[in-house]
C-alpha cells in the first residue's frame, strides 16, 4: 500500500465498504480504493464471489476492476478507476442537463445489464448511488458499480430476498417469491423515473411501506394477473386492495 496516497476521509461507504479517493504515487493517476472489512484477514465467500465477478465483467459500462491489493489490518483493499461522480450526485447538481441525457443514460445503464444477465449475474443492487458518471467523456458515460450484492445464478430458489435497497425492490421480493434477471430491470425503470422526474418513484423506509405503495400503482396483485401469488411465503389476503393506476 505504500504506492498509494490514500485520503483520509472516505467519500462514500455502507454495509459493504468504504470508498476513498487515491492516488498512485509514481504516476500520479488518480484512482479509488474500497475497503471492506474482513474479520480475522480471512476472505469470505462474498468477498471471493465480488472479485471474481468484477474480474470476470469487462464492459465499457461496468466500472473497472483494477486490481486487488491486499488483505491488511482486517481489510481487503480493491483498486477502482475513479469517477467524480455517481448518478445521484449527478442528477441532484446538473438537472438541467437530464432531458438531453436521460436517454443517453438508460441505453448505457440497459447495456451493462444486459452484459451482466448474458453472463447469468444479476446485480440485485441498482440504484442512483451504484451509478458512476464520467462527465469528461464526450457524450458523458454512465457505470455500473458495487457489486457486493450481485450473484452468478442457477436456480431461482438459491437466491436471498434480502437484496436491493428501498425504493428500488421488485415486487416478488416483498412476496418472498423466487427471483431472477427481471428485478434489475425493475430497479432500472425506477431509476429512469427518477431521471425524468428528478423523483423517487416509490419512496420508502421499511417493506410495508414500499410494498403499500408499489401496490397502489401496479394494484395489488391477483391470482388473475399473477397465478400462484397468493401461495408466495410472505403473501396475505389482509393486503389493502388497489387497483391498478392507468
Amino acid at each position: 500500500m505504500d504506492r498509494f496516497d490514500i485520503e483520509e476521509e472516505p467519500f462514500a461507504g455502507g454495509a459493504s465498504g468504504r470508498v476513498y479517493n487515491t492516488r498512485i504515487r509514481d504516476s500520479n493517476k488518480s484512482v479509488v480504493i474500497k475497503k471492506i472489512p474482513i474479520p480475522r484477514n480471512i476472505l469470505s465467500p462474498r468477498n471471493v464471489r465480488e472479485i471474481s465477478l468484477l474480474l470476470e465483467l469487462k464492459h465499457p459500462n461496468i466500472v473497472q476492476l483494477l486490481e486487488p491489493v491486499a488483505v491488511m489490518e482486517e481489510q481487503l483493499c480493491l483498486v477502482f478507476e475513479c469517477f467524480g461522480w455517481d448518478l445521484q450526485e449527478h442528477m441532484q447538481t446538473k438537472p438541467e442537463r437530464y432531458p438531453t441525457l436521460r436517454k443517453s443514460f438508460l441505453q448505457q445503464m440497459l447495456e451493462a445489464v444486459a452484459f451482466c444477465h448474458s453472463k447469468d449475474v444479476i446485480h440485485r443492487d441498482l440504484k442512483p448511488a451504484n451509478i458512476l458518471v464520467d462527465t469528461n467523456a464526450n457524450p458523458p458515460v454512465v457505470k455500473v458499480a458495487d457489486f457486493g450484492l450481485a450473484r452468478g445464478f442457477i436456480t431461482e430458489a438459491s437466491l436471498s430476498p434480502e437484496v436491493v435497497t428501498f425504493g428500488y425492490r421488485a415486487p416478488e421480493l416483498h412476496l418472498g417469491a423466487p427471483y431472477s434477471t427481471p428485478i434489475d430491470i425493475w430497479s432500472v425503470g425506477c431509476i429512469f423515473f427518477e431521471m425524468v422526474t428528478m423523483k423517487n418513484l416509490i419512496p420508502a423506509n421499511c417493506e410495508s411501506e414500499e410494498m403499500n405503495r408499489i401496490f397502489s400503482i401496479m394494484g395489488t396483485p391477483t391470482e388473475e394477473i399473477w397465478p400462484g401469488v397468493a401461495e408466495l411465503p410472505l403473501y396475505s389476503s389482509d393486503f389493502r386492495r388497489y387497483a391498478p393506476q392507468r
